[in-house]
């Protein structure tokens, strides 16, 4: 929901609602239900979550029926997201950017680990096919 409203704003589309603080707070209810081991009430607001989703990408279709290619992009994404069932397969979880490559979590953990990368460290780095 968040990327369709900026991807909107961008656009000069003017949307009845972006949800900002409802979805927030959703968002941030949710995870506090689930961690309590209170499913329901933290289906509920994923459900509520969903709902906010869906009123704005139709929302975003009235406005503009004929979106240009990154926006039509988001647009079937976010259709995905809404219509996914249970059983269905390669299901989208995430539509944030893909994973960074796998160098960056091998810096990550040096800095994490608080020691300084060695030589041979720095070379692998530069001379990983991650990279």
């Amino acid at each position: 929901r968040v990327l369709l409203v900026k991807a909107a704003r961008e656009r000069g589309i003017l949307l009845r609602q972006s949800y900002l603080r409802l979805g927030k707070k959703a968002l941030i209810m949710s995870g506090r239900y689930a961690h309590a081991r209170q499913m329901r009430r933290s289906r509920r607001e994923q459900k509520n979550l969903k709902n906010y989703l869906g009123r704005v990408y139709r929302d975003i279709l009235r406005k503009c029926p004929h979106p240009d290619e990154p926006l039509r992009e988001l647009l079937h994404l976010a259709q995905r997201v809404l219509t996914q069932q249970r059983y269905n397969q390669k299901k989208l979880y995430s539509l944030m950017a893909s994973r960074p490559p796998r160098w960056y979590f091998f810096q990550i953990v040096l800095i994490c680990v608080g020691h300084r990368p060695t030589i041979s460290e720095i070379a692998w780095l530069s001379n990983s096919p991650f990279s």
